[in-house]
């Protein structure tokens, strides 16, 4: 069984030294479960909310993706989730929003998401100061 967080974190090494350290020193957030939908994908389930597709969450997702115009414009998602719907966007910068970084952590664990990673081109930008 290969090792998916030792995989991403390498991509990240490359595309995001800063992300990558983040995530290195950080635990994965409390309270997801793992679940496996009916087409065998891991999906995320906080408390009684699904974060994709139970049935298949990649088929779905595709589906998503498709009705997303093909542009060389970024577009922004917010949420990385699992990462199916961001597969699914190949044509054009995407740029991912997503505050929970123990969830993208948990994510980076459970599936290999290097072509994802090179696709966003990870970033992060500093915390707000309140």
């Amino acid at each position: 069984m290969r090792d998916s967080f030792a995989l991403n974190i390498a991509t990240l090494a490359q595309q995001a030294p800063a992300v990558r350290q983040k995530l290195r020193t950080i635990g994965s957030r409390e309270g997801l479960e793992v679940l496996q939908s009916r087409a065998g994908a891991p999906v995320f389930r906080a408390g009684n909310i699904t974060l994709h597709s139970l049935y298949d969450p990649q088929a779905e997702a595709s589906q998503w993706a498709a009705r997303i115009p093909d542009t060389t414009r970024p577009r922004v998602v917010l949420g990385f989730g699992n990462g199916y719907h961001l597969e699914g966007l190949h044509a054009g910068p995407v740029i991912v929003v997503e505050p929970d970084v123990g969830l993208l952590r948990k994510v980076l664990e459970v599936r290999d998401l290097t072509a994802v990673l090179r696709q966003t081109g990870a970033r992060s930008l500093p915390p707000r100061r309140r």
